[in-house]
């Protein structure tokens, strides 16, 4: 049983049918004898999953007003809407993948099944591959950073000892990097999908009649993907802001330029209400731009300038 002062799955709005889904689909890829590499990859990442989420009800807090602020914190890394939307992806992969599979026994998996996932399958399989992947990992690191960001508070409040200070600095900063290196370690998988992608708008170019739903379903899978990865590499600008605001203090000060200068100073519209920031005064000089505020994906620094 979950701790009086502990977070539950459930309080940050993550369904229950998400978990059964992500089980399910687990369950099914284990039972099928000799899968390929990208199935097993699937399963170890869901199998994963449960010990990530179980760490998350560990995470203990002092009272209720404390318990509060930890759910906001986990609210914002984007961890329910992962693992919500992995758990919808799961349920539907695995309805494809017995179909895929009805020649296989546990035994051995049918040549013919394995070509079809091999082969006419892979743009799904690599898409479910991703959004089972970048599941996982927001779902560690929202534990670690709320955690430690649980951890710092109390620490500030019972004015803990230097050495613990420092300590938990230490640790705020590791995770910085880590959350950093998950960004650029998703970027090769744009370049992939991208690539996919191009391949596929050719094949399309080239395709008879019955070929193109096909090709067109592939497409649709390949912008779901990418939806996927943005999302996450979102969530880890999130989670880094809110942990380097945690170490440091996120505050811009007054921002000032120079004749002929340039500044973007705001959040993306697709953070907002997820980082907490405060901004100074925003002065421009003689021939000089300056955007201030909220802006959205669409904004580009090149067009404005």
């Amino acid at each position: 049983m979950a701790d009086p002062f502990s977070i539950t799955v459930g309080a940050v709005g993550i369904t229950t049918a998400a978990i059964a889904s992500t089980l399910q689909l687990k369950d099914l890829i284990a039972g099928l004898s000799d899968a390929p590499t990208d199935l097993q990859k699937i399963h170890a990442n869901l199998e994963a999953l449960g010990p990530a989420l179980s760490a998350l009800e560990s995470i203990s807090v002092p009272d209720e007003h404390a318990l509060g602020s930890a759910k906001t914190e986990v609210e914002k890394t984007g961890l329910a809407k992962a693992v919500n939307g992995c758990g919808s992806a799961c349920e539907k992969f695995k309805v494809k993948l017995e179909k895929w599979t009805k020649h296989t026994s546990k035994q051995k998996m049918d040549w013919r099944d394995r070509f079809k996932v091999g082969v006419w399958e892979s743009s799904a399989i690599q898409k479910m591959a991703v959004q089972v992947e970048t599941c996982k990992t927001t779902v560690t690191l929202a534990v670690a950073s709320t955690n430690l960001l649980v951890l710092n508070r109390m620490s500030k409040r019972n004015a803990e000892s230097d050495d613990r200070k420092v300590e938990l600095q230490a640790q705020m900063k590791t995770l910085e990097g880590e959350l950093q290196k998950s960004i650029e370690l998703s970027k090769p998988l744009e370049a992939d999908r991208e690539k996919r992608r191009e391949e596929v708008k050719q094949a399309l170019t080239e395709a008879d009649e019955d070929d193109e739903p096909k090709l067109d379903l592939a497409m649709v899978e390949l912008a779901e993907e990418s939806a996927v990865l943005e999302e996450f590499q979102v969530n880890c600008g999130v989670m880094f802001t809110q942990v380097h605001s945690g170490r440091t203090g996120l505050v811009i000060g007054d921002v000032k330029t120079d004749e002929g200068g340039l500044a973007i100073v705001g959040l993306p519209e697709s953070v907002i209400g997820r980082i907490n920031a405060r901004i100074g005064n925003v002065t421009t000089a003689k021939n000089a731009k300056a955007f201030v505020g909220v802006y959205d994906k669409n904004v580009s620094s090149r067009g404005f300038f």
